[in-house]
């Protein structure tokens, strides 16, 4: 998500639930998303970001995902309501998470399609053994459970390198790429 005014996402957001319409604003920015993503190139997937409390409406959000012309990834917090189970025909990515127990625990339990290491996991990461031993260790128990683990927040070759060597092979940050319009991405602009 991008605001034309350059403000930080997380604080249109906040601004929004502070005044009641975050879940009409997190539909608004699905819709956006989903009508933008028809100019990307064939074969593509989106992923989407989307709160627990929309999540929590199956019936506002599926009329929502049913316009997408291609494979959706949902982005979701650790918390999964159950209505997701409604929500039959999107994979799941599960977003900030750890290299630590708790997210293999949650690999186990929830089976998401998309793990998405946070940041948290990334600092240090070309430099503490321990910190890519885990993230290895990480990355082979998601493999077996089916499940594609993705950094966030690379902002440095070293941090791309550490990461590739420890058998992540997906990544996102502004080292790969800054956010730019879906125009410039089309043209070959972007880095992605």
């Amino acid at each position: 998500t991008r605001f034309a005014d350059g403000s930080n996402p997380r604080e249109g957001l906040a601004a929004a639930a502070s005044r009641g319409m975050h879940i009409a604003l997190d539909a608004a920015l699905i819709q956006a998303a989903i009508a933008s993503s028809a100019s990307l190139p064939n074969g593509t997937w989106l992923a989407v970001n989307v709160t627990a409390d929309l999540l929590r409406r199956p019936h506002e959000l599926m009329p929502l995902l049913v316009e997408a012309r291609r494979p959706l990834v949902l982005e979701v917090g650790a918390a999964l309501p159950a209505e997701i189970s409604q929500l039959g025909g999107v994979r799941i990515a599960v977003d900030d998470l750890g290299a630590g127990y708790e997210t293999l625990h949650l690999l186990e339990s929830l089976r998401p399609a998309v793990l998405k290491l946070g940041l948290s996991s990334l600092d240090g990461v070309e430099s503490q053994a321990a910190r890519q031993a885990a993230i290895r260790s990480l990355v082979e128990f998601a493999s077996q459970q089916g499940c594609t683990v993705i950094a966030e927040g690379i902002e440095t070759a070293a941090q791309r390198d550490a990461l590739v060597a420890c058998g992540v092979c997906f990544g996102q940050g502004f080292y790969l790429g800054k956010p730019v319009p879906v125009e410039r991405v089309l043209a070959g602009v972007g880095g992605w």
